[in-house]
């Protein structure tokens, strides 16, 4: 069992993940009638539409709220292309470049620092990462937000911009831990090597699933097929921790790590199916959903005493990750697990329309 502390310890990851805020409870002994996936997800919309208005919202809630209208404007919401366009934007105008110009990725925007407004210690580890830092977490999101842009406009220099951004990524801040595997590191700091966090790894793969879905450049599918490699090595050692196989805290503990079982899942999940749907590779879509349903049911570890802001499996959260197993919405055990979520739901996060968004896409094709 993983005490408080540790938990307390998730470090930038779980700082990112608070901004896709939870959705209120019922009161205690008030029974309220359902809202509705229909009404949920229009008030969802709503909310990604007031981000996408505002440039300077953080990233990633702006990201995250991108992807949402980016779904929806891939299923024929005319509405949502505008929003689309709109965070991709201020993505853009908030994009770090190198002293040539060229795009390197985004930072930490949050609270916690460790020498002034930037800076951050990620790991609990009293090593303080410098305000020029970029991080896999908030660039995987922001570049697969730029990629689906492209589809969505048809403006190439949104995806063309995530392209450079991978492949560099990929030449300075990548390793490969096995063969055909890729795995990106947690930030371009060098305190943060020998790091490796599965859920920042798998979004960096989807942004690259994503481009390659956009441009069709091969250099991009052999980024995402690498990344899906690294996780399908997750998972035939049976890991199901936040950390992977060759971080240095994973390795002092594999037993204990191997069973951290926490919401940062529901990302290695989404991404995983996304990288699988993006490429057609059923093999992928299927580690997905291995990865969604050990974090659903806890298998493998204790979650019993865990808060719902740190595990929203199982069937007593109403918080926004409780409703990620949407993205497969016909499985005979995600599937019913999401119609639940969202009978306790209230309204919608750009989190959980997004989740629910790309369901009905997959669905369709």
């Amino acid at each position: 069992m993983v005490s408080a502390r540790l938990w307390s310890r998730l470090g930038l990851v779980a700082a990112a993940l608070v901004l896709a805020a939870a959705a209120p409870a019922a009161p205690a002994g008030k029974a309220r009638p359902p809202v509705g996936e229909d009404a949920l997800m229009a008030s969802g919309r709503a909310t990604a539409l007031k981000v996408a208005a505002r440039p300077d919202y953080p990233n990633p809630g702006m990201a995250y709220s991108c992807l949402a209208l980016a779904s929806l404007a891939q299923q024929g919401d005319r509405g949502a292309v505008q929003g689309v366009r709109s965070s991709a934007d201020a993505l853009m105008a908030r994009l770090r470049r190198d002293g040539r110009g060229r795009p390197i990725g985004w930072p930490f925007q949050g609270t916690r620092h460790c020498a002034g407004p930037g800076t951050t210690d990620a790991f609990g580890d009293k090593t303080c990462n410098t305000a020029d830092t970029t991080y896999s977490f908030q660039t995987g999101l922001a570049a697969t937000c730029l990629a689906r842009a492209t589809i969505v406009t048809g403006q190439r220099r949104y995806a063309e911009t995530a392209r450079q951004i991978l492949n560099r990524w990929a030449s300075v801040a990548s390793e490969r831990p096995c063969r055909g595997c890729v795995l990106f590191y947690y930030s371009d700091s060098p305190n943060d090597r020998g790091r490796s966090v599965r859920n920042t790894n798998v979004l960096m793969g989807m942004a690259a699933a994503w481009t390659w879905r956009a441009l069709r450049t091969p250099d991009m599918r052999i980024l995402a097929e690498g990344v899906a490699a690294t996780e399908d090595r997750e998972a035939r050692n049976d890991n199901r921790g936040y950390l992977g196989l060759d971080d240095d805290a994973y390795r002092k503990d594999p037993p204990r790590q191997s069973r951290r079982i926490e919401n940062h899942a529901v990302l290695v999940a989404k991404g995983l199916v996304d990288i699988g749907w993006a490429l057609g590779d059923r093999r992928t879509i299927g580690l997905g959903r291995e990865v969604m349903i050990d974090w659903h049911q806890c298998r493998g570890a204790d979650c019993s005493k865990i808060p719902c802001p740190t595990w929203s499996g199982g069937e007593r959260c109403a918080d926004a990750q409780a409703v990620m197993p949407c993205v497969l919405p016909d499985d005979p055990v995600l599937g019913p697990a999401c119609r639940r979520a969202i009978g306790r739901s209230t309204r919608f996060s750009y989190l959980q329309t997004w989740a629910v968004a790309d369901g009905r896409l997959f669905r369709r094709r």
